[in-house]
């Protein structure tokens, strides 16, 4: 450019990279929350599936705005989370394997010898190690999707002493309610005609130009978790499907619409995008 002869401010927002589409669906975490042995172990991180979306009616708390005190209807985001299992080792048939890992590890702590050799290994993850990770998979079969196949998902433990970090765990103990979260995915974005890069000369600067539209890999900020209930489940024999009432609304009510999502496991309620 002739009358540039110097540098310039960059143009064009960062907010549309990378200007392609997501590899892969799932998102993946990029860090952890600095571990604090005064709180109870935990996750750090938990694998939900959307499982449909309602309303509730609040009064949102922000002195100085009109709606102030007065009750709005907001649209929620109904997350159903299964129990996660962690599970021991991790194996990917790569191509030309034999398959055959772990076929004799695993006989190996049968006898008193393995187990004794378990509890050397957790001496020395007592001893040595500062952070524990585990592999953890969600178990499709409590879930009513036609996948069959779990999402494996290495999620860092965080909370107590090294001792205490052996359990299975649900979201509860997660995340509380009335507390902001931060949701990894893939999602359509709405974005305008952006002229992309190798545009020839000929094309004026205020002509519409075809380019990459959604699904990419976006971190959505301070989700606000409004509930974490039970769906409909069977407790002494009886299946409880009470789980909507609320302080203001005590009559008996589901959460899941008639004909609609059948929640089993348990859900968190969230504000929507």
């Amino acid at each position: 450019m002739s009358h540039r002869k110097f540098s310039a401010p960059r143009h064009g927002s960062m907010g549309f990279y990378p200007k392609k589409r997501s590899r892969r669906h799932r998102g993946k975490v990029k860090a952890f929350p600095k571990d604090d042995a005064s709180k109870p172990v935990h996750l750090t991180a938990f694998i939900g599936y959307k499982a449909g979306m309602t309303h509730v009616v609040r009064e949102p708390d922000r002195p100085g705005s009109k709606i102030n005190k007065k009750e709005i209807v907001e649209a929620v985001t109904i997350i159903e989370t299964p129990p996660m299992t962690a599970v021991v080792a991790f194996y990917k048939n790569w191509y030309k394997c034999k398959k055959k890992a772990f076929t004799k590890s695993s006989k190996k702590w049968q006898d008193e010898l393995g187990r004794k050799s378990i509890e050397k290994d957790f001496k020395k993850m007592i001893r040595y190690c500062s952070v524990i990770r585990v592999i953890a998979h969600t178990q499709m079969k409590l879930l009513k999707q036609r996948q069959k196949k779990a999402h494996i998902m290495e999620i860092q433990v965080n909370g107590g002493s090294i001792e205490d970090k052996e359990r299975d765990t649900k979201v509860s103990p997660l995340v509380g309610t009335q507390r902001s979260c931060r949701v990894r995915l893939t999602r359509v974005c709405v974005r305008s005609l952006v002229l992309e890069h190798g545009i020839p000369q000929e094309f004026h600067s205020l002509w519409r130009v075809l380019g990459q539209k959604g699904y990419h890999h976006r971190t959505e900020m301070n989700k606000k978790i409004y509930r974490i209930g039970q769906g409909i489940h069977t407790k002494d024999g009886k299946v409880i499907k009470n789980n909507a009432s609320t302080e203001y609304d005590l009559s008996e009510k589901s959460i899941t619409p008639m004909g609609g999502f059948p929640l089993t496991m348990e859900k968190l309620t969230m504000t929507s995008s």
